[in-house]
């Protein structure tokens, strides 16, 4: 790429590593520095730039005399997922009652629930874990024979003290003590992922268009059909939404790869085979991309699944994986990470 001195670059700033449209350069088990993704040395220690900001060719090197070359690395962070101890689903909860994987996670600062799905009889449980005295994490109950669906998406609203299911057009409200289903509302479309927003008092909910790409719309705290505006922010293409939730008035969306061919690493990318954790700011401008790539649901050595849930427990972010792997002489079916990146 070549520019004439002082040239301003395009008006969107330089190229984006993480666009599945154009480069999308992945590593595995690594993301890029927010706000410094392109640095001018391989390991980082060089001059940082961010990939959202319009530059001009000066930024870069001195041309006024003369051409000159400057070439740009990535600057990439660790992704650390790190298992929450007993945080889990146990598999004997699928060979006595059927319940083979977790759809979504809920917190509500009390109790952690997983919402689980049995896809054979499209039936849905609760396994609901506690803290006990010394902070470890205990059983506390197990609901089944729920008809909530695929269990799409699930979020908590402090104030009322409920707890919200989504599931396709239908959000179902549930007290947060008594786990009992209080009301149900009808919305006028079908959605996939379900956040409510505490600080701005209001719902997110994220759904697939045409297009490929996915999109949002905002409604009040009632979630009445005609609060409910479209926000033109959107995923990119190729990707699969899962769960979503909004933490401090930013909103987080997991996605995984929905199976497309990548040059780079020269092999179809699979759903279980790598993902990201999308973060919004409150104007709807995306803030950070928490990117973790793998090979048959392998990230740094670990054995993941597939990434299905996302909460907020004490600000940090939790997420959950289903599929089964053995924990010391536990086999599960769902388990939950803290992701540091």
């Amino acid at each position: 790429m070549k520019y004439i001195y002082n040239e301003k670059f395009s008006n969107t700033g330089l190229i984006d590593y993480n666009n599945a449209d154009y480069i999308n350069i992945l590593k595995s088990g690594y993301s890029a520095v927010y706000k410094s993704e392109w640095n001018t040395k391989a390991d980082g220690t060089g001059k940082s730039f961010n990939q959202y900001t319009v530059y001009k060719a000066s930024d870069f090197c001195d041309a006024s005399k003369k051409d000159c070359t400057v070439t740009l690395y990535l600057n990439w962070k660790k992704v650390t997922f790190k298992r929450v101890p007993y945080l889990t689903v146990p598999e004997s909860i699928k060979t006595n009652y059927g319940y083979n994987s977790v759809q979504s996670i809920v917190y509500t600062g009390k109790y952690f629930v997983f919402v689980l799905l049995d896809s054979k009889n499209n039936n849905n449980a609760l396994y609901i874990m506690k803290q006990d005295s010394s902070g470890k994490w205990v059983y506390h109950n197990f609901i089944k024979n729920l008809s909530i669906g695929h269990g799409q998406d699930v979020t908590y609203i402090p104030k009322k003290n409920e707890i919200a299911f989504l599931e396709a057009n239908k959000v179902m409200l549930m007290d947060a003590n008594t786990f009992k289903f209080k009301q149900t509302i009808t919305l006028s479309h079908m959605y996939t992922c379900l956040a409510y927003d505490r600080v701005n008092d209001r719902f997110i909910l994220g759904y697939g268009a045409n297009d490929g790409k996915i999109y949002y719309t905002v409604c009040n705290s009632t979630l009445s059909n005609s609060s409910c505006k479209m926000k033109k922010f959107t995923m990119k293409k190729n990707m699969t939404g899962q769960s979503c939730e909004s933490h401090n008035g930013y909103f987080y969306r997991i996605t995984f790869d929905a199976g497309f061919k990548n040059k780079y690493l020269s092999r179809t990318v699979l759903g279980q085979s790598g993902g990201e954790i999308v973060i919004f700011d409150s104007n709807y401008k995306v803030h950070n991309y928490i990117r973790f790539t793998a090979d048959n649901g392998v990230i740094n050595g670990t054995t993941m699944g597939e990434i299905e849930g996302i909460d907020f427990v004490n600000g940090k972010p939790y997420v959950s994986f289903t599929g089964p792997r053995d924990e010391g002489t536990l086999r599960t079916i769902g388990r939950v990470y803290t992701v540091s990146y």
